[in-house]
This record gives structure tokens, sequence and C-alpha cells, in this order.
């Protein structure tokens, strides 16, 4: 990656770029919960989820988008 200014071009530096990095998780509220409550996972690419599992069980998410300037 390089950076250009009309004063020049930067040094070099390696960067990846990827669509396909897997999601990650940052933080799940609450800390437990019963069969039917609602859990909130927050992180980055969560909005692509297609199942969730806790343990061995699956669960289909709803997906809320999120209020305000997030991106």
């Amino acid at each position: 990656m390089t950076v250009t200014t009309p004063g020049g071009t930067s040094n070099g530096e390696s960067f990846a770029y990827s669509d396909s990095l897997p999601p990650k998780l940052v933080a799940v509220t609450p800390q437990s919960a019963r069969t039917g409550d609602t859990i909130v996972i927050f992180g980055c690419k969560v909005n692509r989820a297609r199942s969730v599992a806790f343990g061995r069980r699956y669960c289909r998410p709803r997906l809320v988008p999120c209020s305000g300037g997030e991106r």
C-alpha cells in the first residue's frame, strides 16, 4: 500500500484485504440465558451470520440494524 499526495508517494507497506475473513466476536450480552431469551452479539462481520451455535445448539440469527452512525 502507498499513499500519494501532491508532495509525492510514500514508501510501500504490506496490506492484505479480504471480504472472506471470518467474523470476530467482541462481546455477548447477557452472559447467560435460557431457551427463548434474546442474546445480543457484538463484533465484526457478524451481520453476515447464517447461524449461531451455543455449544451443540444452533439458532438462526435475527439481524437488527444498528442505530446512529455505526458502520
